[in-house]
């Protein structure tokens, strides 16, 4: 623990606190659920200030080769308007945003996995809170939690699904 900063893990869900941000995690599927009780009860006990609120999920999927993650790479960004300007290009990063709602919006990520042949799809479900209340942010983490997390892995699955060949 510091003055700005405080981090901890609990089970396998990892917590930081700082001055203006709350981040907690887990890389356990099956805790999903009480990582949401958890984010409930913290905001519940403190009761601070929460002007915007992420529910964000990350994925990684193994393709089956080398070629069909080069065709990913080459579907999620087409090589023809890189000719001419770059010798080799190849997909880092590709973010899509959709403004879906009046308070928020929808990120989603894909690039490339530090394993071989895999992806990384990564959403962020941002929400904005007008009141800045945490009883706000407690209610919407309560009715779009498992929403936001089954759309974040619909999404995630069909941009991880192999073309044929």
């Amino acid at each position: 623990m510091a003055p700005d900063v405080s981090s901890f893990t609990i089970a396998s869900k990892d917590v930081q606190v700082l001055r203006e941000r709350l981040t907690v995690s887990t890389g356990d599927a099956r805790e999903e659920d009480t990582l949401s009780d958890l984010i409930v009860g913290i905001l519940d006990l403190s009761h601070p200030p929460t002007t915007k609120l992420g529910l964000n999920y990350n994925g990684r999927f193994l393709l089956s080769s080398e070629s069909v993650w080069h065709g990913k790479g080459h579907q999620l960004a087409p090589k023809e308007p890189w000719s001419g300007l770059l010798t080799k290009p190849g997909l880092l990063n590709v973010t899509m945003r959709d403004d879906c709602r009046p308070n928020g919006h929808l990120n989603v990520s894909v690039g490339p996995s530090p394993v071989k042949n895999s992806i990384v799809v990564t959403t962020n479900d941002h929400f904005e809170i007008p009141s800045g209340a945490a009883r706000d942010a407690i209610a919407l983490i309560k009715s779009e939690w498992r929403k936001s997390l089954s759309n974040a892995r619909r999404i995630a699955s069909i941009l991880a699904t192999e073309s044929p060949s």
